[in-house]
């Protein structure tokens, strides 16, 4: 049985936010076992990569990768959960795909990116699986620990809680998600998430 903290919870949001913003949809609660496999993937990865000097050093120096033995130290023990990473991006991508119309507005990313495609020679298939791979790997990672940072700042300062909950409430009220217009209406709540930010070990 999987046992998970609270941060893994924390990813799991962000990662299906970013896979509605890259692929558009989101994994329902009881249909998540993909993105909850990628995201044990995406941690283990990261924990035993960033463990792993010789990996450090057998890419600053690929020829290293050739010497009998090592190639398995630097590349392949990583081999599993990289595949397990990129399979969940094309996977997603496909699905993605399904609904895709070639002369109507983009729902996602993928589409947007695909659309552009033909028209430009630098765009292919390949490049659109590793920048989705790209933006999970740098967004799901950061925004995770600045939501962790915020709650534990926010816990702190209960007062400056407050003031971020009645500024919300007034201007975004309950009745709807709050947008990017609202945000020069809320002064406060962007100068507290702008605090946070600065006082947040962000990346570790």
């Amino acid at each position: 049985m999987h046992q998970y903290n609270g941060r893994f919870f924390f990813q799991l949001m962000v990662a299906n936010i970013i896979n509605e913003n890259l692929f558009g949809f989101r994994y329902k609660y009881d249909e998540c076992d993909p993105l909850m496999d990628y995201v044990e993937a995406f941690n283990r990865l990261i924990v035993t990569a960033s463990k792993s000097m010789l990996r450090f050093v057998g890419i600053k120096f690929p020829f290293l990768q050739k010497v009998p033995g090592l190639r398995w130290y630097i590349l392949g023990r990583f081999a599993k959960d990289s595949k397990a990473i990129q399979d969940y991006i094309r996977v997603n991508a496909a699905r993605s795909m399904e609904s895709y119309k070639a002369d109507e507005e983009p729902e996602c990313f993928v589409h947007a990116y695909t659309q552009r495609i033909p028209a430009n020679h630098y765009l292919n298939a390949d490049q659109l699986l590793a920048t989705c791979s790209d933006f999970f790997a740098a967004g799901q990672e950061t925004t995770t620990t600045t939501l962790r940072w915020a709650m534990l700042l926010l816990a702190a300062n209960q007062d400056a809680q407050d003031r971020m909950r009645e500024e919300i409430d007034r201007v975004v009220g309950k009745d709807r998600l709050p947008s990017m217009a609202d945000k020069n209406k809320m002064p406060y709540t962007a100068a507290a998430v702008l605090e946070v930010q600065r006082r947040a070990n962000i990346l570790q």
